[in-house]
C-alpha cells in the first residue's frame, strides 16, 4: 500500500506541474503586446495610425509617403526621412518593446485635423516570471494633418518627428 500511495502522490505532483505550465503559458500569451497592422481608410486617424505603424514596422518608404510635401524642409527621399527621424527626432516606436495601440481624432477643421496617438512602451524583465506587474507606461502625443487635394498628410507630431522638417535651417539641422 505504501508504494501505491507514493506513486499516487507522484502522479498528482506531475499532473499539478503540467497544469501549472499550461496556465503559465496561457498567461504569457495573453500578456503579449497587440500586433500592429495598417488600417484601411483615408480619414486623418487612419493616416496617423498608418504613419506610426510604418515607423513601428521599419518601413521608411511607407511612412515617408504620409509626410506633407508642404513641409519647410521636406526630406528629398525616404532614406533622408529615416535618417532625420533616427538622428534628430524622438520616436519610442523605434524601440524594440514599443507598441502603439490607439489613435483617435481630436479636432477637425475644413482642411486640418489633430489626432491623438497613445503609445505604450513595454519593459522586459520587470516582475517575476510571467507575472510582469506594471511593466509599461503610456504616452499620448498629437499629430497634426492637412488635407491636400483630398488626401491627408502629416504636418507635425509631438513624437516620431524631426523638427528640422518644419523649421528648416532655423535651429534644427537636417542631414
Amino acid at each position: 500500500m505504501n508504494k501505491k500511495n507514493t506513486s499516487d502522490k507522484l502522479l498528482w505532483v506531475i499532473v499539478g506541474a503540467i497544469a501549472l505550465i499550461i496556465v503559465a503559458s496561457l498567461l504569457l500569451l495573453l500578456r503579449q503586446p497587440e500586433s500592429v497592422t495598417y488600417q484601411r481608410g483615408i480619414e486623418p486617424e487612419n493616416v496617423a495610425h498608418n504613419y506610426l505603424t510604418a515607423i513601428y514596422l521599419n518601413e521608411p518608404e511607407q511612412a515617408y509617403g504620409y509626410l506633407s510635401p508642404n513641409l519647410t524642409a521636406y526630406p528629398a527621399t525616404a532614406t533622408a526621412f529615416w535618417s532625420d527621424l533616427n538622428t534628430s527626432g524622438y520616436c519610442p516606436l523605434l524601440e524594440q518593446n514599443a507598441s502603439m495601440y490607439s489613435v483617435a481624432e481630436k479636432t477637425r477643421g475644413a482642411n486640418t485635423a489633430v489626432v491623438d496617438a497613445t503609445i505604450t512602451i513595454f519593459y522586459q524583465g520587470s516582475g517575476f516570471l510571467f507575472f510582469r506587474g506594471d511593466n509599461h507606461y503610456q504616452d499620448t502625443n498629437s499629430l497634426m494633418l492637412e488635407q491636400i487635394e483630398g488626401d491627408w498628410y502629416i504636418t507635425y507630431a509631438d513624437q516620431c518627428w524631426s523638427h528640422c522638417w518644419q523649421d528648416g535651417e532655423s535651429g534644427w539641422p537636417c542631414r
